[in-house]
């Protein structure tokens, strides 16, 4: 994963996303260190321990920057290290994958889980299916939310299943749909032009069909 370096003093003008490690350089001063401080409060890492780096030195600690007095007491000029962070979003995609591991664990996992099958849960993913089209139809979006976790539940747990059998994991399906989506999206994502959503879906249906032989 690609590192990031910036110079503190342009963090707040920068838009960075801590999808990938970041290095924040020339911190000289205790301001800088408020810098840095004010560009991690809405990030809600103002409690997360930094790693920081001495640049005299090379010696390194971590520290959260909710005490940057404690900071300044170092070493100074310091660089400081932030790891790439997870999203809510992803935390709470892991969490759900983790749940779904862990009623299929054999030791200690759920008995009706357990003895699910692709074949035997196919009832359940057209239940769903026909659940969610209700509530959408509804627009009730509380009910929408709900009823697309359920649907979700099949998709996570028909992947758990394949791969315990190694035949396919969620990380493969998350991927190749990514990716058809990006090949299938060329106006998008590459330098096809189009003028009308006739074009779009011509240039789909032709895509489709290479992909198909």
């Amino acid at each position: 994963m690609e590192l990031r370096v910036i110079s503190v003093s342009e963090l707040l003008a920068d838009s960075i996303s801590l999808d990938r490690p970041v290095l924040v350089t020339h911190i000289e001063h205790l301001d800088h260190l408020q810098t840095l401080t004010d560009w991690l409060e809405p990030k809600a890492l103002r409690s997360h321990p930094i790693t920081f780096i001495s640049s005299q030195t090379g010696h390194s600690f971590t520290h959260s920057v909710s005490d940057i007095s404690a900071i300044a007491g170092k070493s100074l000029p310091l660089q400081a290290y932030i790891p790439p962070q997870l999203t809510t979003q992803a935390i709470a995609l892991q969490s759900l994958i983790d749940v779904v591991a862990q009623l299929r664990n054999p030791n200690g996992g759920c008995p009706w889980d357990l003895e699910q099958t692709a074949e035997t849960l196919i009832p359940y993913i057209i239940e769903e299916a026909y659940e969610t089209v209700d509530a959408i139809r509804q627009g009730e979006q509380t009910a929408i939310a709900d009823e697309l976790g359920d649907l979700l539940l099949q998709v996570i747990l028909q992947s758990q299943i394949a791969s315990e059998s190694q035949h396919f994991t969620l990380t493969e399906v998350a991927q190749g749909i990514t990716q058809k989506l990006i090949r299938r999206h060329p106006h998008v994502f590459g330098d096809v032009q189009v003028n009308s959503i006739d074009e779009v879906h011509t240039n789909w249906d032709k895509i489709k069909a290479a992909e198909k032989g």
